[in-house]
């Protein structure tokens, strides 16, 4: 087999372990943006070594095709650092972030900006054949230094907010590390093939492997996500068909007590649309005033029929009583509390109504017995009064 094949099959290998992962995530939950995220993430890499393939295997002289092929591939190496920074914000729950509309545009725009130099050749400039496949050749331009600052910016912030994500979260420290670790090998490996050894030897006979190094990030993004059931059974997925069902209301809160999810008799009960609440903090709908429940969620206590008022959107004051359990990891750490709150506002004005007539029986009883002896009292007095008659007429 010559050396080329070589290089060009590890491709094909490469593309098939790209689909794969991209798959398996995706049909873990496809209904999870995570999982979406994940699945885009890594068919980046999927569609970049696929196009290097189809690039390789490209003959000599055919340098107009070999630009088709290297347009397909910007599309997966200049996507695939904006798409992890979006993940990486959804994955570290930067809520404030996220919810700014505006940054999507960053997110779309940059890469689509990069991916439209690319195509008008301000990037890559031109390429020629190796005895590995073909070596392409860089602007000395603007426009390949912002590419640069792109990718270097983003990467950066990604990896900061994942560092700085594992050191405030225990329970999901051993994943951040994973992705991180992951994530700095594969950059450093392709940073190290493809730029730094070229560039100190002078040479464009060192192949690149930097799309084959992604293999790692993918698979430790894969296998720590997967390991510590966050895509396939995350709380929100877990709870989301048990929830569903049920007739009193369920909300499912991180541990900052923030609502990831609420089933359906939130809406029928007290009125507030599920999809609307979540990220509102657990004092949206509890009362503030309930200062010793919330005292006893922040200290991971558990509360069973603690009864408390709660107001609905229209303003009613419903009695509810009010129970939870905390979701845990395999090591131990906290990282969800599921919240049932049970209406029992109608039992509360039966319990009202019966008292009004137990009290109303007391006193009918009361009356009755009273009556009773009244009788026999004056019955004692008609008998004391003719035997004194009695005693009298002797």
């Amino acid at each position: 087999m010559p050396e080329t094949s070589i290089f060009i099959y590890l491709r094909i290998f490469a593309f098939i372990i790209y689909v794969f992962l991209a798959c398996y995530i995706f049909v873990k939950n496809p209904k999870s943006n995570l999982n979406r995220l994940v699945a885009l993430f890594i068919s980046c890499f999927a569609i970049w070594t696929f196009a290097l393939f189809l690039m390789w295997s490209t003959p000599e002289g055919w340098i107009d095709m070999w630009f088709v092929f290297q347009n397909v591939a910007s599309i997966g190496w200049i996507s695939f650092a904006s798409i992890f920074l979006l993940f990486t914000l959804v994955y570290t729950g930067r809520k404030t972030i996220l919810n700014f509309k505006p940054i999507y545009l960053i997110f779309v725009a940059l890469p689509a900006f990069f991916i439209y130099l690319e195509w008008n050749r301000k990037i890559i400039v031109d390429g020629f054949k190796e005895w590995y496949g073909w070596f392409p050749v860089w602007s000395d331009s603007i426009w390949t230094s912002l590419f640069n600052a792109y990718y270097l910016i983003f990467m950066v912030l990604s990896l900061v907010l994942l560092i700085v994500f594992a050191s405030k979260n225990k329970a999901r420290r051993s994943e951040a590390i994973i992705i991180s670790v992951t994530m700095v090998v594969s950059l450093l490996l392709g940073t190290l093939t493809d730029i730094v050894l070229p560039q100190i030897y002078m040479a464009s006979n060192i192949p690149q492997f930097a799309d084959l190094a992604c293999i790692i990030w993918a698979s430790g993004v894969v296998y720590a996500i997967s390991k510590y059931n966050f895509l396939s059974i995350s709380p929100a997925v877990a709870a989301e068909n048990m929830i569903s069902i049920m007739s009193d209301a369920m909300l499912l809160l991180d541990k900052d007590l923030n609502i990831i999810q609420a089933n359906q008799a939130i809406k029928k009960i007290f009125g507030y649309d599920p999809d609307k609440i979540k990220g509102k903090p657990i004092n949206f709908i509890i009362n503030k005033e309930d200062k010793d429940f919330i005292k006893q969620l922040k200290n991971n206590s558990d509360v069973i029929d603690y009864e408390t008022t709660i107001k609905s959107k229209a303003g009613n004051k419903l009695s509810t009583l009010l129970s939870t359990s905390y979701l845990k990891d395999d090591s131990g750490g906290i990282f969800g509390v599921v919240l049932v709150a049970k209406d029992i506002t109608q039992l509360k004005k039966i319990q009202s109504k019966l008292k009004i007539k137990v009290k109303q029986l007391n006193r009918l009883n009361s009356a009755m017995v009273g009556r009773e002896i009244k009788n026999i009292e004056l019955k004692k007095e008609i008998e004391k009064l003719q035997k004194e008659l009695l005693e009298n007429n002797k």
